[in-house]
């Protein structure tokens, strides 16, 4: 047997020892949260407060832009968010519809009074950040 061949079976040798000896993996099973805002309603004037649907955006729209997302804050604690979605103003965030048709928000959103909810909204489905509860850090220059 030549040398060549004889390195090559070491190598697949010690690479089997090497699997033998690691344990079973586990498959790491993400549970999803559930969906809490199931849709997106385009209007053009802005609900108030005590008409929103707990699982709807709310995007109001003036001459065919985007202006406004309004929503129920996802914690449950009777709020509704108004966030801004015209590129002029600071902060701003950007609405899209996913292909099942529910909505996701970019970036986070970090309340800055009442409940501190700090959350993702990601296809109609909210991901709580762990500073939830939290006063944002306000950053001054």
């Amino acid at each position: 047997m030549s040398w060549l061949k004889r390195l090559f079976i070491w190598f697949r040798d010690l690479n089997q020892r090497k699997n033998s000896d690691r344990p079973a993996t586990r498959k790491r099973i993400i549970e999803e949260p559930p969906v809490v805002y199931s849709r997106i309603a385009i209007v053009t004037t802005p609900p108030k407060g005590n008409q929103l649907d707990r699982q709807t955006i709310y995007c109001v729209v003036n001459r065919q832009r985007m202006k406004w997302s309004i929503m129920p804050c996802p914690c449950g604690c009777g709020d509704s968010i108004t966030l801004s979605l015209q590129g002029i103003h600071k902060p701003h965030w950007s609405l899209s519809q996913t292909e099942s048709l529910r909505p996701t928000l970019y970036p986070s959103v970090w309340r800055d009074v009442g409940c501190f909810s700090h959350f993702w909204v990601r296809d109609g489905r909210v991901f709580w950040c762990a500073d939830t509860g939290s006063p944002p850090v306000s950053s001054k220059f």
